[in-house]
């Protein structure tokens, strides 16, 4: 099974030892048969108040997502890898929510989890394409195709030599795509009330439109001494903005839905990263980040001939923090 994969950086592969220099150079620079195991975190919670002349609505969500790979740089050229094999280790999540309208509580909780858990994918560079093939005969070419190669925080790299206290930019979509290692997994999700659901379950996905503005400033602040290795280190401070509007239709015995929701998203981002010098790679990563959202919705439910409307106003505030560790296999 083969399906295509673009890659967003290409790489410098030499460090020359001997004492550190005034001037550092930050790459993705990994030796050839190094295996890392990389494991991604996210913790969250967040409060939504909704409003309409119907009533309020209020809710509560906390929750944590982990993903761990298993990365081996089995080809490494002086351009760029040329071959690295993935392996699946860990694909987990868990939620805890509670709502409350009119009086009336509930709560619900889930876990979630993939069947590319344990999966082996190999992406190898392809010259003529100039683009990364990604191959497994554990995950299907649909899926295949929404896999992310670059799991080794590139976006975080200057384009030239650094100074300390010297500083760069990350768009707001470049840094989003860079803290979602889970794109493009399928998820499937058991309810406390016995009930499962999936990403590719019968209902239509909804129709998603989103911008992305705003930056990320990154600063080498210097080096330092962490477990024994030499690394560098990059603070991260900035504010993103999205806005998004979300169409969704939905089927079931009793009748139909639909709805149309405006989002406005502000994230205040801090955080710092590691990055060992030494080896070429990512050290270790956080990022905490607040999160405050206003929106809309309109929506009308169809039961037999009964039709009802409804229009709301959303408030959301949230906080979530993002790790990402790199460790050499044992």
């Amino acid at each position: 099974m083969k399906a295509a994969c673009l890659v967003a950086a290409t790489l410098a592969l030499s460090w020359s030892g001997g004492p550190r220099p005034a001037v550092e150079e930050l790459k993705l620079a990994p030796a050839e048969g190094l295996t890392l195991v990389k494991t991604f975190e996210v913790t969250y919670e967040s409060e939504t108040e909704n409003s309409s002349e119907r009533g309020s609505t209020s809710s509560s969500s906390e929750g944590e997502r982990f993903l761990t790979v298993t990365d081996a740089y089995e080809s490494v050229s002086d351009e760029r890898i040329t071959k690295l094999t993935r392996t699946f280790d860990r694909i987990e999540s868990s939620s805890e929510n509670a709502f409350e309208f009119g009086g009336n509580q509930q709560e619900m909780s889930n876990t979630g989890s993939s069947d590319v858990e344990d999966a082996t994918v190999v992406f190898e560079w392809d010259e003529d394409d100039e683009e990364y093939v990604a191959e497994s005969e554990d995950v299907d070419d649909d899926v295949l195709d929404e896999l992310p190669f670059d799991l080794d925080f590139t976006a975080l790299l200057p384009d030239d030599e650094v100074e300390e206290d010297d500083e760069w930019e990350i768009d707001g979509e470049t840094f989003k795509t860079m803290l979602s290692p889970w794109e493009g997994i399928p998820w499937t999700y058991d309810q406390s009330d016995g009930e499962s659901f999936s990403d590719d379950g019968d209902q239509p996905e909804p129709e998603i439109e989103e911008t992305v503005d705003g930056e990320v400033v990154v600063t080498f602040a210097g080096t330092r001494d962490e477990d024994g290795v030499t690394v560098a280190i990059i603070t991260l401070e900035g504010e993103i903005q999205t806005d998004r509007t979300i169409d969704a239709s939905r089927e079931f015995e009793q009748g139909s839905s639909t709805s149309h929701q405006e989002v406005s998203e502000t994230r205040t981002i801090e955080g710092e990263a590691l990055w060992n010098l030494d080896a070429g790679h990512l050290h270790s990563i956080e990022i905490r980040y607040e999160t405050d959202a206003t929106g809309t919705m309109e929506s009308s439910f169809q039961f037999g001939d009964r039709e009802f409307n409804n229009e709301s106003d959303m408030e959301q505030s949230g906080s979530t923090k993002f790790t990402a560790s790199f460790r050499v296999a044992e």
